[in-house]
């Protein structure tokens, strides 16, 4: 009940906004204190001698409106709303920039699950596991990284039929992980 009101009074509505945040593609307005309550990185920007502390327009560059308001959203109501697997690595990103770690972990469960019912429902993550694989080990992303690559290894000689020149441009490291635990295993000669 307190979430749906926050978000719908303040988030959308934008009731007794206090600061705008500008991105890379339009403004957002938001409320100091909940933001300051919610997360050390801006209770810090706010609270400090940093030059925002006092300003009412915050430059926030490399962040798009997309990202921003799925982040207010986890701020506001400590939720996220459903996302795309390729809308999961700038807000992964921007958790890991403000020290978000319950960020990460609530996109990273809500991709696998989204994974899995795409699995379920017959379908190929491969493609999207690799894409996402090395941005999110630099994004501290680990549960999504350890699950992108068991899925990987397990279907290995499909990812590998099927997407090999992607799985020789991943990092030498994600490469030797997925050799020593694919499936099926290489059987070496028994005498």
């Amino acid at each position: 009940m307190l979430c749906g009101r926050l978000r719908e009074l303040c988030l959308e509505g934008g009731l007794f906004s206090d600061v705008l945040f500008q991105l890379d593609d339009g403004t957002c307005a938001v409320h100091r204190p909940l933001l300051m309550a919610r997360c050390d990185v801006m209770h810090a920007m706010f609270s400090g001698d940093f030059r925002e502390s006092n300003a009412k327009v915050i430059t926030f560059p490399g962040v798009k409106q997309r990202t921003f308001q799925v982040l207010l959203q986890y701020l506001y109501t400590d939720n996220i709303p459903t996302i795309k697997i390729r809308e999961c690595l700038p807000i992964i990103e921007l958790g890991n920039r403000l020290c978000l770690p319950r960020l990460i972990s609530l996109v990273e469960n809500e991709i696998i699950d989204l994974f899995q019912r795409i699995i379920q429902a017959g379908g190929d993550v491969s493609e999207d596991c690799i894409y996402l694989l090395e941005p999110l080990q630099m994004h501290n992303a680990d549960q999504l990284v350890e699950w992108c690559l068991t899925c990987m290894a397990t279907n290995y000689n499909h990812v590998c039929h099927k997407l090999s020149k992607q799985l020789r441009s991943l990092h030498p490291e994600n490469q030797a992980y997925l050799n020593r635990h694919r499936w099926p295993p290489v059987c070496v000669g028994v005498d």
